[in-house]
């Protein structure tokens, strides 16, 4: 959505993340095609929209294809 920054990188092994940050302080969403993991709980995240709070963020660890 507007106003929210998805970064990703590409660790060492392949492994893929991203970082999403929303900045405009609306909230936000990013849609994960494939699912994953919170990088930081490690709780499983479905395929789907994935919500932001206001400011909030999310790294993510995207599952393998």
């Amino acid at each position: 959505t507007p106003g929210t920054l998805v970064c990703p990188r590409v660790a060492e092994g392949g492994a893929r993340y991203f970082v999403a940050v929303n900045l405009d302080g609306k909230g936000g969403r990013v849609v994960l095609p494939h699912g994953g993991t919170d990088a930081c709980t490690r709780t499983a995240l479905p395929a789907g929209e994935l919500e932001l709070t206001a400011y909030g963020w999310r790294a993510v660890r995207e599952s393998a294809r």
